[in-house]
Order: C-alpha cells, then sequence, then structure tokens
C-alpha cells in the first residue's frame, strides 16, 4: 500500500485557487487508475461460436476498460475547461509551464505520485526512451513548483550547483 504524502501544491501563486480542483481530479484519476490495475490483462480475441460478449468476460473487460478510460479522460477534460480560461490571459511561458505540470499529474506519467525522495532513488537506473521522458517531465515539474513555492529564488538541491541550475534554465549549456 501507498503512503500518504502531503499534497505539495503544483500550480503557481496565481492558479492557487484551483489547486483543490487538481488534487480532487488527481485523486479521481488515481481510483480509476486503481480500478484499471485490478482488471486482468487483456488476452485478445478468441474465435468462438457465440455472440459478441455472450459468455466471454474478456469481452466485458475490455469494454470496462474502455469506460474507465472514458472516465479519465473526462475528468482531464473537465479540469482543462476550468484551467484554459485562466490561461488565456496569463504570459504563455507561464501558461506552457502549467499546462505542463497539470499533464504531468493527470497524465498516465509512471511518475505521477512519486515524491522527491523516490526521484531521487530512481534517478540513476536505466529507463527506456519514454519512461526517462516521463521522469525528465515530472522533475521539471517539480522544479517549477519549487519556484512558485519559494517565490521566484531557485531551489536547491544537494550537489547541484545554482549557477549549472541558472545557466540550463535560460538555454545556455
Amino acid at each position: 500500500m501507498k503512503e500518504q504524502e502531503s499534497y505539495e501544491p503544483v500550480l503557481p501563486v496565481e492558479f492557487s485557487h484551483l489547486e483543490g480542483d487538481l488534487k480532487t481530479a488527481r485523486e479521481k484519476i488515481s481510483n480509476i487508475d486503481n480500478q484499471l490495475g485490478q482488471l486482468p490483462p487483456d488476452r485478445g480475441y478468441r474465435p468462438g461460436l457465440r455472440p459478441k460478449n455472450y459468455g466471454d468476460p474478456a469481452g466485458n473487460q475490455r469494454e470496462l476498460r474502455s469506460q474507465l478510460e472514458n472516465q479519465k479522460n473526462e475528468v482531464r477534460k473537465e479540469f482543462d475547461e476550468k484551467l484554459e480560461p485562466q490561461l488565456s490571459n496569463a504570459d504563455p511561458k507561464l501558461a506552457a509551464k502549467v499546462r505542463n505540470s497539470v499533464n504531468v499529474h493527470l497524465g498516465d506519467n509512471a511518475f505521477k505520485d512519486m515524491n522527491q525522495k523516490q526521484l531521487n532513488d530512481v534517478k540513476g537506473e536505466a529507463k527506456s526512451m519514454d519512461y526517462s521522458q516521463e521522469f525528465l517531465n515530472k522533475r521539471l515539474s517539480n522544479y517549477h513548483a519549487a519556484i512558485n513555492r519559494n517565490e521566484g529564488r531557485l531551489p536547491t538541491e544537494p550537489g547541484v550547483s545554482t549557477s549549472k541550475v541558472r545557466d540550463v534554465d535560460m538555454g545556455k549549456d
């Protein structure tokens, strides 16, 4: 069973009124993911002389899986409908960062429920390309959230020089 970590704000201060909605959406998606995880894997089509889904539990499971995926998409869409009007007047760079953070926390990112300590534990492991991209997106989202919590000051991490972080943040190598 997962330990309950304290909820850390993800959105900048300007959008802090949406944190409750984001937390609710994350909880709904987490519950749906748990239901999807409990379904047995789909074994594919099995030919037979019977009507569709008649006596075929795999067909019902495919239907249930599809319904749960649609529910997840509906939750994401509802939150996006609340977020987009707020982002229309915001700075384009800030809006992009907020959208990225929301996508990381509401998407199918394998790292979305990990805290900073768990991310550091996974940091040195070899990962596939997609898995690595999800990892980097989560770290970037945490970085922007830390900047927002520190009111614009760069977060410090043991073993990382802030000058290197500033250079990377400004697009220099």
